[in-house]
């Protein structure tokens, strides 16, 4: 799977983080545990490395196009 990733901030440190998160090898397969990232970035009470992500970033697949728009599409969750 490619992925396009549209940054949302500017901070390298969570730009890493981003990239780090939706990484795949050539196979589609993450190439890191979401488990393992949890703890690289502080984050407030509460908040999941998920939403954390979603707020700073919108990814899209870019094997997947919508049929009305020609957009590409875009995906929330890995």
């Amino acid at each position: 799977m490619a992925i396009r990733l549209q940054m949302l901030t500017e901070d390298p440190k969570e730009i890493e983080l981003i990239e780090r998160y939706w990484a795949v090898d050539e196979f589609g397969q993450y190439l890191e545990k979401v488990s393992a990232l949890a703890g690289l970035i502080e984050m407030a009470q509460g908040v999941t490395l998920t939403s954390f992500i979603r707020e700073r970033c919108n990814a899209f697949d870019e094997n997947q196009v919508c049929p009305k728009c020609a957009e590409l599409i875009e995906i929330k969750n890995r």
